[in-house]
């Protein structure tokens, strides 16, 4: 008789256990539910600011963000974001970021300044992958790009796929494809600037995102600078050297040389191995 009862007793304690254990994981945290990004690499000093927080936290490789958060970047300093969906993000120094979320309609990143780089991957989902920026907002579909961003101008390289973007100061929306720039500045129109990189110098950049965020500020500086126009004309063409060293802006049948050198600036975007993960 205490046999039977031993037997039956061993199914009735397996269940419990059993049901004890699902109820303990039930309640442990998901540590991985919701988050929208991970750092994956960086250099320097990254920073992050989390929702209401006044003071911001030292960022560190497997750091994972969610909706709300504010990543930046110091001086001589970069960070590189692996987003859920399988995108890339790589921001230069002196960068702003605030992450919105991974949504089919909307905002999903905002850039509130800096220079930085995306690899979109392409969208399970239909709709487009948003990026605002205190003057425009891109939309964007499987796509290689960098920004170049101030409170009062945004310009936008393209180096492969498509992406529109959406001048919020004139109400304007406008496609730009490969090798292409465009500027949006408050009190100014919109400009396309067509960038003739050679095919082996644009693969290099959609490689290294990093170069080809610094690539759009440089270019981006440059072409104010030395235009010394009051506003942009409605295009300009840039080629580069075959040395790659110098590029020219043909400006209303002139051209400018500008002092941009591409190998120096993937030698330099190669210091550490967070730039072509």
């Amino acid at each position: 008789m205490k046999n039977i009862k031993s037997m039956l007793l061993i199914p009735l304690l397996l269940i419990t256990a059993i049901n004890l254990s699902v109820s303990n994981q039930n309640k442990q945290p998901q540590v991985n539910s919701g988050w929208l990004a991970k750092i994956v690499a960086l250099k320097g000093r990254v920073q992050i600011m989390k929702p209401n927080s006044i003071r911001p936290i030292k960022a560190k490789v497997g750091d994972l963000l969610y909706k709300g958060y504010l990543i930046r970047t110091k001086r001589r300093s970069r960070a590189v974001l692996l987003l859920a969906d399988g995108s890339k993000v790589t921001l230069e120094a002196r960068s702003r970021m605030k992450l919105l979320g991974i949504k089919t309609k909307g905002d999903n990143l905002n850039v509130q300044r800096g220079s930085v780089a995306f690899k979109i991957s392409k969208m399970k989902f239909r709709g487009k992958f948003d990026v605002r920026t205190p003057t425009s907002v891109i939309g964007v579909k499987g796509t290689t790009f960098a920004l170049d961003v101030a409170p009062t101008a945004t310009s936008v390289f393209l180096a492969e796929g498509r992406v529109e973007v959406r001048d919020l100061i004139n109400n304007k929306t406008f496609d730009i494809f490969p090798n292409t720039m465009a500027f949006v500045s408050r009190g100014k129109p919109p400009v396309t600037l067509k960038v003739s990189l050679p095919k082996q110098t644009l693969g290099k950049m959609i490689q290294n995102p990093a170069a080809l965020a610094r690539t759009t500020s440089v270019i981006t500086k440059q072409v104010l600078q030395t235009a010394k126009l009051p506003q942009l004309p409605k295009r300009i063409s840039i080629k580069a050297t075959d040395n790659l060293e110098e590029v020219g802006v043909s400006v209303d049948d002139k051209v400018i040389n500008l002092k941009l050198d591409i190998n120096q600036i993937l030698r330099d975007t190669l210091d550490c191995n967070c730039c072509t993960k």
